[in-house]
């Protein structure tokens, strides 16, 4: 079956704090035609730009200025250590 991976993040603003947005994000794993959907992680950070590794048994993603590889079946993310460099972005 051929996976295609969307991330959702949704903002909303919390009259109580600073004008700041609040995020949660939530990777989700589909089917092609979208018929089948499985969330596999949420967090209250932003999570961005998801890249399946090449035998698909992860993800690679952004946060913080960090990458992330989070098992594509979920858990948690763990922190790919870049060294030094503490502004990546895997665009």
């Amino acid at each position: 079956m051929k996976r295609l991976l969307m991330v959702f993040a949704a903002a909303s603003l919390c009259a109580q704090q600073a004008p700041r947005p609040a995020v949660r994000s939530h990777v989700t794993i589909a089917s092609i035609d979208g018929s089948v959907r499985q969330v596999i992680y949420s967090a209250d950070r932003r999570f961005e730009a998801p890249n399946w590794s090449p035998d698909g048994s992860y993800l690679l993603l952004n946060s913080e200025g960090r990458l992330w590889k989070l098992l594509a079946g979920g858990g948690e993310p763990v922190m790919v250590d870049t060294g030094a460099i503490n502004k990546v972005n895997n665009d």
